[in-house]
């Protein structure tokens, strides 16, 4: 059997954490404010109620991922946004 090569050795590994995005469902809706970010006490509540996440880092990558997922779907909105797989990494 083939075994994986390290990119997809990484992906399989991270794999993980888009599950747990996806299990906490991305976003959370706050009334008067909208579409938010998950919150510390959202995270903390998902790690204490899996056992999964069980270092601080994937806790704040999560929190990241979460931070990231609402500004996509914000941004998305915008016609004139440029797509991300088009943009040009030096302007970032």
């Amino acid at each position: 059997m083939n075994k994986p090569s390290g990119l997809a050795k990484e992906h399989l590994a991270g794999s993980y954490m888009l599950q747990a995005l996806v299990d906490c469902g991305g976003s959370k809706i706050v009334p008067n404010l909208g579409e938010t970010a998950l919150d510390w006490c959202d995270v903390v509540a998902y790690h204490q109620a899996t056992g999964e996440l069980p270092t601080p880092y994937e806790r704040r990558l999560l929190r990241d991922l979460s931070i990231s997922f609402v500004e996509g779907k914000y941004e998305g909105r915008n016609p004139l946004s440029i797509n991300p797989a088009e943009r040009d990494e030096e302007l970032h």
